[in-house]
C-alpha cells in the first residue's frame, strides 16, 4: 500500500501547477478547494512533507514541461493549487483515525464529491475523490492513512481533462494491484 501511496503522490504533484495569481479566497471559494488542515489529523511536529504550491513556483512547473511535454504543460495551465500532507501520527487509536478520514469522505460526498477509488482493509483506509462539473474534473482529493502511522492527503484545485489524468497514471505506474485487498461493502 505504501507503493499507492507513493505513486498517488507523485502524480499529483507532478501534475501540479496553477493559473496566474490565484488569490487564498479565489482558492476556498473553487470547487475543487478542500482544506486538508481542517481534518486536524496530525500535530505540526509529526508532518514529514508539506506542500502547498500556487502562484510562481508551479508556473515554473509549467514553464519546464512546456518543450519537453506541451499536452502536460498544458494541462498543468489549468490547475490553481496543490497542497500536500503527509505524516506519521502518533495516535494510537487506529479506529479514531480510520473514523476521521471516514467522516472527511462523507463530508466531501455531500459536498458533492464522487469516489473514485474507495479501499479498506485491516489497517489501512484510502479514498480518491473528484468534484466535476460539465465532465471535467475541477478537483482531486486522496485521504489515506496506513496502520496508526502513516497518514497522506492531497488536495489539487483546478480543471483537469480525465483523459490526461489517464495518460498521466499510466505513465507513472498506474494503480497498484487491488486483488490482495477485502472488499469494503
Amino acid at each position: 500500500m505504501k507503493k499507492f501511496a507513493f505513486c498517488a503522490l507523485c502524480v499529483m504533484v507532478l501534475t501540479a501547477a496553477t493559473s496566474l495569481g490565484v488569490q487564498q479566497d479565489d482558492l476556498e471559494s473553487h470547487p475543487g478547494y478542500f482544506p486538508l488542515e481542517e481534518l486536524d489529523l496530525l500535530a505540526p511536529a509529526d508532518v514529514k512533507v508539506d506542500v502547498n504550491l500556487s502562484g510562481a513556483m508551479i508556473r515554473l512547473v509549467v514553464a519546464a514541461t512546456k518543450n519537453e511535454d506541451p499536452e502536460l504543460s498544458n494541462m498543468l495551465s489549468e490547475l490553481k493549487r496543490i497542497r500536500v500532507i503527509v505524516g506519521e501520527t502518533t495516535s494510537d487509536d487506529l479506529s479514531q483515525i480510520m473514523s476521521q478520514l471516514d467522516k472527511a469522505g462523507q463530508r466531501l460526498a455531500s459536498s458533492g464529491w464522487s469516489v473514485i477509488l474507495k479501499v479498506r482493509d485491516d489497517e489501512e483506509l484510502v479514498r480518491f475523490m473528484v468534484r466535476e462539473t460539465d465532465g471535467v474534473i475541477d478537483g482531486m482529493t486522496v485521504l489515506y492513512v496506513d496502520g496508526a502511522e502513516d497518514v497522506a492527503m492531497i488536495n489539487i484545485v483546478g480543471r483537469m481533462d480525465p483523459a490526461m489524468i489517464g495518460r498521466l497514471g499510466s505513465t507513472f505506474g498506474g494503480l497498484p494491484d487491488l486483488d490482495e485487498f477485502e472488499v469494503d461493502r
